[in-house]
């Protein structure tokens, strides 16, 4: 598999400051984290919706910012998808859980 984050436009913004892309790196792990918590949160409920609503909004956000166009596009389909059934979020869940373990695997790595 390639690679799942493309840190061009992030360098760029930053202008190349590695304590600083460190310090956002650190606050992606801690808020995407939360964010699929919501996520799991969310899955269950009829009420849960627009919690998972806006919970997949702001990780489709947050990441595609990042550079993790992969994860972004999946939040955005959950987002999309905000009132499918149960099984069909949990698969989205799934994917979305699976691409967050890769995008946080390779922030590890820079």
């Amino acid at each position: 598999m390639g690679k799942c984050v493309d840190l061009t436009n992030l360098r760029n913004a930053i202008d190349n400051d590695h304590e600083l892309e460190q310090e956002l790196f650190q606050e992606y792990v801690e808020s995407s984290s939360a964010l699929i918590s919501d996520l799991h949160a969310g899955l269950a409920s009829p009420a849960g919706n627009e919690d998972w609503r806006k919970a997949a909004h702001a990780l489709k956000g947050i990441s595609l910012n990042l550079g993790a166009s992969a994860l972004g596009e999946l939040a955005m389909a959950a987002q999309d998808a905000f009132e499918a059934a149960e099984t069909e979020k949990s698969k989205m869940l799934s994917d979305i859980s699976e691409e967050h373990a890769r995008v946080l695997a390779f922030l590890r790595d820079v």
